[in-house]
């Protein structure tokens, strides 16, 4: 994996390390990854945060996409009563106080859903930052910002994440004001990219 990183830092490219367990957390700092994906702080003994590691993806400056809304999740907004609910809620409840500790000691977050995984579609994209402000407890703000300005930061993407002259005008507009009402992002009324309107606009 150093390999991998040291290469990919020489083309200016980015990489992101898929880490569940507590094991593969420490690799990726270790390698230096661009992102790690789920950083979940899994143990067989069950998640248990580990600051130390915490303070190190600070200082290394590695950004984290912890995926709150994962299939399992939608599942359970659906059928609330499903027989694993239980076990489900407490799992969840765990990796929503980790998050939490991520943001106390400064790492940035990226907004992401892990779409691909069972009952996950990409258009479930906008559950992910409604979870992360509901569960985790989050500001709307900073989940904003989350799936803009730092997700551009993260993939080295300095003409997008941000509304400013010579940016790349990728521009979505909803009818309420998104900074307190989260769930509004789900009801787009204009979507444009690179300063084309490709919904809405009438």
């Amino acid at each position: 994996m150093c390999a991998l990183t040291e290469e990919a830092r020489r083309l200016d490219e980015r990489v992101a390390s898929h880490a569940r367990g507590t094991p593969g957390v420490r690799t990726s700092i270790a390698a230096r990854v661009t992102t790690i994906e789920h950083c979940s702080f899994f143990r067989p003994s069950g998640t248990q945060y580990e600051p130390e590691h915490g303070r190190r993806i600070a200082d290394a400056g590695i950004y984290v996409c912890p995926t709150v809304f994962q299939g399992r999740s939608k599942l359970l907004v659906q059928n609330p009563d499903l027989p694993w609910a239980a076990e489900f809620r407490q799992t969840q409840a765990e990796r929503f106080a980790v998050i939490r500790c991520l943001v106390e000691q400064g790492i940035q977050l990226v907004s992401g859903s892990d779409a691909g995984v069972n009952f996950n579609e990409f258009t479930d994209y906008p559950g992910d930052l409604i979870l992360t402000v509901e569960g985790v407890d989050l500001s709307p703000v900073y989940v904003l910002n989350s799936a803009t300005s730092i997700a551009a930061a993260a993939l080295g993407r300095s003409d997008r994440g941000v509304i400013a002259p010579g940016k790349a005008a990728d521009l979505l507009a909803v009818q309420r004001n998104p900074l307190h009402d989260t769930p509004a992002r789900n009801t787009p009324v204009l979507v444009m990219s690179r300063g084309r309107i490709v919904l809405g606009g009438q």
